[in-house]
């Protein structure tokens, strides 16, 4: 094996992708298969954890390594994917159900409104949400006996695929953070059992054979079996798992103390580094760490906060189908033709309830202040702009400070007219990277810092190129101040018949 290429495969809401990378960080070749989220029922989210997660894993992998012999020139792979999710596996290897999926899946809401409740009673620092992997384990164990008698793990979607490249069930000290407080913020063991049998249901036997991992380490090789269905070679590296969005982060240069990745996927998603742990068992949850998630990041003294909202990307697509949008030329054309402030229409873009910082899963979406001269282009700019005051008012509740360097990533990026907005409305620079693969290729990175080919993720990170600087536009500070507070005052009066008409 000459070693000279790093993979990475990420699998996203409604896409995988895979990147290969030379020695020097530059990518040699890319590949991307679509697929569809099912909805099954209101508020479940899941994927099919073999056809989608690993078969598309398999799939890009084929895609790019199976041509003049590029296989045998992998040094190393490392993958990720949506999270936190939960698939139970059994003793054979295989997923049991499909998998439910992170925060967008509010099925849970009976188990963490009784979680929230036990460990207040314990005297346990905990605060619940959809983004919460112990809830939704608890409503597998509850709602599906038969399944929860024959699982044998619990994994999260680059765990899964890990464990069916290398025969390893682990998961990365980031992702791992989802789990609390069955596992705490830097502790030196993997989990909280004694809080774990306290809990009951069994949980502990399913969470004790997952290793909790640092992300940026080797934990096995390539299986014969793996290297036969992905065409790489047996015994080759494979680096620890992780969640997208660290992967995306550390594609986007996010790897100092004061980075914010801002994520424009079909959700949006916000990472803020710090070398301090700021939260811990002892300590009760503060304002930022009831609507946020702490977690020790990809490197050792690194951590990080992270927030997201439920709706991003999707609404954009509903807009233009609502619309009859097709690109996104057209998109910037008809927004243009409005005015920052949608000439008096307000938007909540509540399609999916929403997360940072309500954490309402039955917040709806709308529209205030239309008239007989509202146009097209006035909704659409309404609409774009109550994506940005979501934007806002999640890094705002994460205490972002105005020295914060922000970082876009994701699909989103190609809508200039939402990130000039999202600046205007935020009053922050987003720098975009030139290279916008995104969180495959961030793992091509880890896995080649896990195999020693550089020192740390800042080394390689250095050489990433930037292809543009979005700068708010200071004229429009006030218009967008006034309309914020009209935001959340509009969101306030609305919850309640939100809730009524669900």
């Amino acid at each position: 094996m000459n070693g000279e290429l790093y993979l990475g495969i990420d699998i996203g809401t409604s896409s995988s992708k895979g990147v290969l990378m030379d020695r020097c960080g530059k990518v040699v070749r890319s590949a991307q298969i679509s697929h569809v989220t099912a909805n099954p029922r209101p508020g479940w989210y899941e994927h099919d954890a073999e056809e989608i997660w690993y078969g598309e894993c398999v799939r890009l992998c084929r895609e790019l390594c199976t041509v003049g012999d590029i296989g045998d020139r992998v040094a190393a792979m490392a993958v990720s994917g949506i999270g936190p999710c939960v698939v139970p596996v059994g003793s054979d290897g295989r997923a049991l159900r499909s998998a439910i999926l992170y925060g967008i899946d509010s099925r849970a809401g009976k188990q963490i409104n009784e979680l929230t409740d036990w460990c207040a009673r314990q005297g346990i620092p905990a605060a619940f949400d959809s983004q919460s992997v112990l809830p939704k384990i608890l409503w597998l164990c509850e709602n599906e006996p038969e399944v929860w008698e024959q699982t044998r793990w619990i994994a999260g979607c680059g765990g899964y695929i890990t464990f069916r490249l290398c025969g390893k069930m682990v998961v990365d000290r980031y992702e791992a953070g989802c789990y609390a407080p069955a596992r705490w913020l830097g502790s030196a063991e993997a989990w909280d059992t004694t809080l774990l049998n306290e809990l009951g249901s069994d949980v502990v036997s399913r969470l004790a054979g997952v290793d909790v991992v640092p992300s940026t380490t080797v934990v096995g090789y390539l299986t014969h079996d793996a290297a036969a269905d992905t065409g790489l070679s047996e015994g080759m590296p494979v680096v620890a798992p992780t969640i997208d969005a660290a992967a995306e982060a550390t594609s986007a240069g996010v790897t100092h103390p004061g980075d914010v990745m801002v994520m424009y996927g079909s959700t949006g998603f916000f990472i803020a580094l710090s070398s301090d742990a700021s939260s811990g068992r002892s300590e009760k949850p503060d304002r930022a760490a009831e609507h946020q998630w702490r977690s020790e990041f990809l490197e050792p003294g690194q951590f990080s906060l992270a927030g997201g909202t439920n709706t991003l990307g999707t609404y954009v697509t509903w807009l233009m189908d609502m619309l009859r949008i097709e690109s996104f030329e057209k998109l910037a054309e008809l927004a243009e033709s409005s005015v920052p402030g949608a000439n008096g229409v307000l938007a909540l873009p509540y399609l999916a309830g929403e997360r940072t910082p309500l954490f309402d899963p039955e917040l709806t979406a709308g529209f205030l202040g239309c008239r007989s001269t509202t146009s097209r282009a006035d909704i659409l700019r309404a609409g774009l702009e109550g994506l940005a005051y979501g934007v806002r008012n999640a890094l705002e509740s994460m205490e972002i400070g105005d020295d914060a360097t922000l970082y876009a990533v994701g699909g989103g990026t190609r809508n200039h007219v939402l990130l000039q907005t999202v600046s205007d409305v935020t009053g922050l620079e987003q720098h975009v990277p030139k290279q916008t693969i995104g969180a495959s290729l961030g793992n091509a990175m880890r896995a080649a810092v896990g195999v020693g080919r550089f020192g740390d993720l800042s080394q390689i990170s250095a050489q990433l190129e930037y292809a543009d600087t979005i700068r708010p536009r200071s004229q429009y500070e006030v218009i967008h101040n006034t309309r914020f507070g009209l935001y959340r005052d509009l969101t306030r009066a609305t919850q309640e018949i939100s809730h009524r008409l669900r």
